[in-house]
């Protein structure tokens, strides 16, 4: 199923596929298994730093990503399900993608995407919260012998894009999970992303989603987690009037980082309320997310093959928009 310079060949030919561990009685361990940015990954205590208030904090999330290092690269190709995420979000964003765009890549974390673009014939500014992801990055990126094409590298939030003045660029690429980790903060920095685009310039956005998690927690089966559901979700008096963005608990063991989970057509409709028109959207590990025995369902070699096609055809498919791990927007700036 070539995808052109985004082909997904790569993301299963001459890639160790390594299994998950037997599920176990927490929802931390599970999300840490399939390397979920909304889950605690195999990281220390001291790397979460929560603060009493529930609020944003930009340190806390830096230190994290800071220590986390190489293993944001590792989390996209060490499994089906984390090849599955990056071939979706690839399969989204080469359409928008033309020679001599410029795109930024905020939150670019170790590079990958910004490689992706550079191969597609973009001009690409990095921008990260965390030194230490940019610093990789721009290694990944020298690696890959295509440093001439980085325009700059900026340790900057997105919620202050300040350094970049109003509709310089040609694109914005905001994968992963930044959008979520700015929690009420997300309207501001979705704000910031759209204003540094030229009109008729698009946004590729990702974030956490809420019914991913919840649909998760029903598949898994967990007690612990839903006796003790408040520490973690912040879902209201009323479960049955669950709004469209929905904050974890500061100092929940299952998050490694407090963050914003959003509804599908909640986050649709707070990008065009943004300025944008929403041009196609998807969801990414619509099936694997769900697959409890993930390591036993893609055994095989042509088992994997087949799920990476199955994710792909159905990601899009408007039945499924709010299953699986991040929900994916492509805009264009009105």
């Amino acid at each position: 199923m070539p995808l052109g310079t985004f082909g997904i060949g790569a993301v299963v030919n001459g890639v160790e596929v390594v299994g998950h561990c037997p599920v176990d009685s927490g929802l931390s361990r599970e999300l840490r298994k399939r390397g979920a940015p909304g889950g605690c990954h195999n990281t220390q205590s001291a790397d979460r730093e929560d603060d009493a208030m529930g609020a944003y904090d930009q340190e806390s999330v830096r230190r994290f990503f800071d220590r986390f290092g190489q293993r944001e690269w590792e989390r996209l190709e060490r499994d089906v399900a984390g090849q599955a995420n990056y071939a979706i979000h690839r399969k989204l964003l080469a359409p928008e993608v033309q020679p001599g765009m410029r795109i930024l890549d905020a939150g670019c974390g170790p590079g990958r995407y910004a490689i992706d673009l550079i191969r597609a014939g973009a001009r690409v500014t990095l921008a990260d919260l965390s030194p230490v992801q940019l610093e990789l990055a721009a290694g990944n990126v020298r690696d890959a012998g295509l440093e001439g094409h980085v325009d700059g590298r900026h340790e900057v939030d997105i919620c202050d894009l300040g350094v970049f003045a109003t509709a310089s660029f040609d694109g914005v690429v905001c994968y992963g999970g930044a959008l979520s980790y700015t929690r009420e903060r997300h309207p501001g920095a979705l704000a910031e992303l759209v204003r540094v685009v030229r009109p008729g310039g698009f946004l590729a956005l990702s974030a956490m989603s809420l019914y991913g998690i919840l649909l998760l927690l029903g598949v898994l089966d967990i007690p612990g987690f839903l006796e003790t559901m408040p520490h973690h979700l912040d879902l209201g008096d009323d479960p049955s009037a669950l709004p469209g963005c929905v904050m974890t608990v500061q100092g929940s063991p299952e998050f490694h980082q407090p963050m914003a989970l959003f509804a599908a057509q909640h986050l649709q409709g707070l990008v065009s309320a943004a300025g944008c028109d929403i041009v196609r959207t998807a969801v990414a590990n619509p099936l694997s997310w769900g697959l409890v025995a993930l390591e036993k369902t893609a055994a095989s070699a042509a088992a994997r093959e087949t799920l990476l096609e199955l994710e792909l055809a159905l990601c899009e498919d408007p039945r499924l928009a709010d299953r699986g791990d991040h929900l994916i927007v492509i805009a264009r700036k009105r």
